[in-house]
């Protein structure tokens, strides 16, 4: 059982090893794709539009007095701004990488990037934590309990943004990844939090606390 256990924990040990040595090997252009001050005002504004949707919804439901008894027009005129708001946001994001990729080497695509940095090691890293973060929103939603939603996503935002930040030495991933999780951690022991203002605090100013570090390329 012993010799089962060491070769294991030395195996483990092996594949850390390894993702660190292919994202050092690619590290330069990694860390260049990586860096956040690029996306600095994307942060921003991501931040800046979740902290008001969430502050939005928060009055839309102190006027209604529940979540339920809110309108169905005023819901349609949310969700509807909301989906719209994320699809500019996802362009301005693949725009931003876009031009970044553009900086980095002129014949450098976003594929080839993700091709290089995807590697079956940190895949197996990145595809648990995604699918254990699905799979905490779908089984929270179904048994009703919307409160835990909002610090899953915190906490499994923040195991990312720590892997990423020892990965590449980037701090400030480093940085904001303990804000979430301990933002996270906290939305949890103070359940009186309401929602939209735990997703406001948690995830909208995790946003800010980002762009407010990105002042420089390391």
């Amino acid at each position: 059982m012993t010799i089962n256990r060491d070769e294991q924990i030395e195996k483990l040990v092996e594949d850390i090893a390894s993702i660190k040595t292919v994202i050092m090997q690619n590290k330069p252009a990694m860390r260049q794709l990586l860096l956040p001050l690029p996306f600095r005002r994307f942060l921003l504004i991501a931040g800046l539009i979740i902290i008001v949707y969430s502050v939005l919804i928060y009055f839309l439901i102190a006027k209604f007095g529940s979540y339920a008894a809110i309108s169905g027009i005023y819901k349609n005129i949310f969700y509807g701004l909301l989906i719209l708001t994320w699809l500019a946001l996802v362009f301005m994001k693949y725009s931003t990488w876009l031009r970044t990729l553009k900086k980095i080497d002129g014949q450098y695509t976003l594929r080839r990037a993700f091709k290089e940095f995807l590697t079956q090691k940190v895949i197996h890293v990145f595809l648990p934590i995604t699918l254990v973060m699905v799979f905490l929103v779908i089984y929270l939603v179904y048994y009703d309990a919307y409160r835990f939603i909002v610090p899953a996503a915190s906490i499994g935002s923040g195991l990312i943004y720590n892997f990423l930040g020892s990965m590449t030495d980037i701090k400030q991933y480093l940085i904001t990844g303990y804000w979430f999780l301990i933002t996270g951690t906290l939305i949890i022991t103070f359940s009186a939090i309401p929602i939209p203002i735990a997703l406001a605090v948690s995830i909208g100013c995790g946003h800010i606390l980002l762009a407010a570090i990105s002042h420089r390329e390391e």
